[in-house]
């Protein structure tokens, strides 16, 4: 295989006039190619200076001296002060959602719940609907259990901004809220029964 002849200074400025006319043509751009031509001179002597000066390198050579250790002023501060930052990735805390994120950590009541809470939604909303869109005997409830979630979700935002007027949730510490969101689902289970029967069964 033939190596691939060197491109001359002259053709290597034709293909770069050719590539920046082009893509000045696709924007719907006409300029004068004695400009373009101009340009790509300037764009060339301004890469050569940077070759010059050490600014560019290959991809494929390393530096020859590792990169200096960056200050971990986090650490620094927390030695200082005496105070460690509490990680809120892996911190134990509530998550927003029906089923817990650590099973084991969750009463037999308040996973059965969890199962009807499941079942009320899947019977209650119509599935492909935009929005939310609620239907049969389970709808109201499948809506009121919406709405408190929505609540809880949004208790820290202003009145305006949440689309709620009124939150139960507002004011209450982190503990509290949970125990009142975990006392609406209950009474919202409560009153399916009368459509889907008992939902704590030992």
């Amino acid at each position: 295989m033939k190596p691939t002849p060197a491109l001359t200074p002259h053709e290597r400025k034709r293909i770069l006039v050719d590539s920046y006319l082009g893509s000045y043509h696709r924007m719907g751009v006409r300029p004068d190619p004695a400009d373009v031509e101009k340009l790509v001179i300037a764009d060339c002597e301004l890469v050569e200076a940077a070759e010059r000066n050490g600014e560019l390198r290959g991809g494929g050579t390393k530096d020859s001296e590792p990169p200096a250790q960056r200050r971990d002023v986090v650490a620094d501060a927390e030695a200082e002060t005496g105070v460690r930052r509490v990680d809120a990735t892996t911190a134990d805390r509530w998550r927003p959602r029906i089923l817990h994120h650590r099973p084991t950590k969750v009463d037999q009541r308040w996973a059965y719940a969890c199962g009807r809470i499941a079942r009320i939604l899947k019977d209650g909303t119509q599935a492909g609907s935009p929005g939310k869109r609620y239907v049969g005997a389970c709808g109201p409830l499948a809506r009121e259990y919406h709405t408190a979630y929505a609540c809880l979700l949004t208790r820290n935002l202003p009145a305006t901004g949440r689309g709620f007027n009124v939150n139960p949730f507002d004011g209450l510490p982190e503990n509290d809220c949970m125990r009142v969101f975990r006392r609406i689902v209950e009474d919202i289970c409560d009153r399916s029964t009368g459509v889907l029967g008992s939902w704590y069964t030992k």
